[in-house]
């Protein structure tokens, strides 16, 4: 009897440190599941405060790329009308000078008419004096 009175206390107190130990072990999961959560919990903030950052980055690239593209189309057209603008210039003081080169062959034929009239009323002139000069020698 005392030893199955022995055998049940030593049962007993068996069973009593078996939940004690289970108590424990299930307070050790819970404490190592909450470190996780909170592990996970941080993980997931600076996982979000990474995403946000880089959508920010994000966002001031494609601002700056939008800014440098306007400015390259700004830059295009500016090229392109300074190109129309000279080719305009050019055709036009092309013009000028073919027209130039005209009016100083006119003015080139002019002078030469001119040279002849002067010349021709010059010998006529001389002519005049040296009929007169022969009068009055004669006279």
């Amino acid at each position: 009897e005392r030893r199955r009175e022995a055998a049940q206390a030593a049962a007993a107190a068996a069973h009593e440190q078996g939940k004690t130990a289970l108590r424990s072990g299930d307070a050790r999961v819970t404490a190592a599941q909450l470190q996780t959560k909170e592990a996970l919990q941080a993980e997931q903030a600076r996982s979000d405060e990474t995403c946000r950052l880089l959508q920010e980055e994000v966002t001031s690239l494609q601002q700056e790329a939008s800014e440098v593209w306007a400015q390259l189309q700004s830059e295009e057209t500016q090229h392109s009308r300074s190109k129309s603008l000279f080719a305009s210039k050019t055709a036009a003081a092309e013009e000028s000078w073919e027209q130039a080169e005209e009016r100083a062959l006119a003015l080139k034929e002019a002078i030469g008419q001119e040279e002849e009239v002067l010349l021709s009323a010059s010998r006529e002139e001389a002519d005049a004096r040296m009929h007169c000069v022969a009068c009055s020698m004669a006279t």
